[in-house]
């Protein structure tokens, strides 16, 4: 079975030129070809990159076009030195091409024969080289990258050789052109026929044969570019949007099948739950007794089972709201004695303020009589102690005179000793009340300060006891505040 093998080919240049379209850039091309492989090809595989094949000790593409800037370099200081100009900076210096199998052709071969087509593909084209000046890039002088790729699809080559012309120019313009490649598609297929190789004839576009039909028909001279355009079965797109197209119609047909075949399957599993149906009617009379006696007899097990459980959950949780309530009860329990302790306390509080308001209103009274007595006349002064409420033993005993031979002060002791005695004695008497009147009043003073203490305690009291809440709190609040 013959084969096509295509050979493109493309002129190399360290700056594209504007209208440069079938020029490419030396180092992005040597770049994509060698190690690094950078590359947008959709055909491309990373994982089998490792697989490739190089056949120079130097495997980067930087390097490579380092060296052949250089060698550019010493071709310049060749033509200065000869008076002539250096090449321009959009030059063409170098040529690639590529020997390419179909991918299904080459991916039959094993592994000798392949190593052995690829030789002798280098082989023809070297002689090519030197027979035919416009393909010298093809000499194996002129090789300067050499690389075999398995990761984008079927193995092939991809190769760079310096554009030298036979006189030694480097005139990679003349050496990439249409003449170029047709030498090349043409002698390339009957050179490898010739080594027994099954490589047929590429579809060759003759530029002089469009331009003979345009003169005379320009419909034929049309029909003649699509016609080769269709042989090439690209119609002139690159690999890319031509592989993005073959893509689209191959799942356009996919889909196509897909539908095709659900329908198909769509149609059996009706016809499967149709006929499903149909045995489960004609069994269904047969089972719907022991079926129903089996599902009621386990519905009342499953009744059974969850009255059985919600009532062992309901007197679960009845002893559980009993000791709740047992423990509120006590809390309650405990909550009234202390508030009745607290009441007590109160209680006690208010029973020791009206003690205390009798005792100051009981010394305000005395203090009162004891100030109108302070400036009345003797018998008024004698008149008034005779009235007193106290008994004549307990004024001697207050005012401690019972060294006058045990008798009465007002009754006995003034008259006898006559009016002047008597006059000096009540003297000496007055000065002694308002000094025992005195002195009382200094007691009352320090007895008011102390009621007043009382009551600042008291009050305290009452507010520590209003904000304990806690029988607790209230315990060690009551045993703080000590014996008032």
């Amino acid at each position: 079975m013959g084969y096509k093998v295509g050979i493109p080919i493309k002129g190399l240049a360290f700056q594209k030129g504007k209208n440069a379209k079938h020029t490419a850039s030396l180092y992005g091309f040597l770049e994509e070809m060698m190690d690094e492989r950078i590359s947008k090809s959709q055909t491309l595989d990373r994982t089998l990159s490792h697989l490739n094949t190089y056949f120079q000790q130097e495997h980067s593409g930087q390097a490579i076009g380092d060296a052949i800037y250089q060698e550019c370099q010493e071709y310049n200081e060749m033509r200065h030195s000869n008076g002539q100009r250096a090449l321009k900076k959009d030059a063409v210096v170098a040529v690639s091409y590529v020997v390419k199998p179909p991918a299904e052709i080459v991916n039959s071969w094993t592994d000798a024969y392949r190593k052995q087509f690829f030789e002798d593909a280098q082989k023809v084209l070297d002689e090519i080289g030197h027979e035919f000046p416009e393909c010298s890039a093809f000499k194996e002088e002129n090789l300067r990258a050499r690389a075999g790729h398995f990761d984008e699809g079927g193995y092939h080559e991809h190769k760079v050789g310096m554009a030298y012309t036979d006189d030694g120019r480097i005139a990679g313009s003349g050496l990439s052109a249409k003449k170029t490649k047709a030498t090349i598609n043409r002698e390339f297929p009957k050179r490898m026929r010739a080594l027994g190789h099954e490589v047929e004839d590429c579809n060759m576009y003759d530029k002089e044969e469009y331009a003979r039909l345009k003169e005379e028909d320009p419909q034929k001279a049309e029909e003649y570019v699509q016609a080769h355009k269709a042989k090439n079965n690209k119609g002139g797109r690159s690999v890319n949007k031509y592989l993005d197209d073959k893509a689209k119609e191959n799942y356009k047909e996919s889909l196509e099948a897909l539908e095709t075949s659900m329908a198909f399957e769509s149609e059996q599993i009706e016809r499967a739950m149709k006929a499903a149906e149909d045995e489960r009617k004609a069994r269904e009379d047969e089972v719907s007794a022991k079926a129903e006696e089996q599902i009621a007899k386990q519905n009342r097990d499953e009744y059974i089972d969850s009255m059985d459980n919600m009532a062992k959950l309901f007197s679960e949780g009845m002893k559980e709201r009993k000791s709740k309530a047992a423990e509120l009860d006590q809390s309650n329990k405990e909550a009234e004695e202390q508030l009745a302790k607290k009441q007590s306390q109160v209680e006690a509080i208010d029973e020791r303020e009206k003690n205390v308001a009798e005792r100051e209103k009981a010394a305000d009274d005395y203090a009162n009589e004891l100030a109108k007595i302070d400036d009345a006349d003797d018998d008024a002064f004698i008149d008034w102690l005779d009235k007193q409420t106290m008994t004549q033993s307990k004024i001697e005993n207050t005012f401690s005179y019972q060294d006058i031979h045990g008798k009465s002060v007002t009754k006995d002791v003034l008259p006898y000793y006559g009016d002047g005695a008597k006059k000096g004695m009540l003297e000496a008497f007055q000065c002694l009340i308002r000094a025992l009147i005195y002195t009382y009043r200094q007691i009352q003073a320090e007895k008011t300060r102390q009621v007043r203490k009382a009551q600042l305690h008291n009050q305290m009291y009452r507010e520590k006891v209003n904000a304990i809440d806690e029988p607790t709190q209230y315990r060690e609040q009551v045993k703080d505040l000590g014996d008032w």
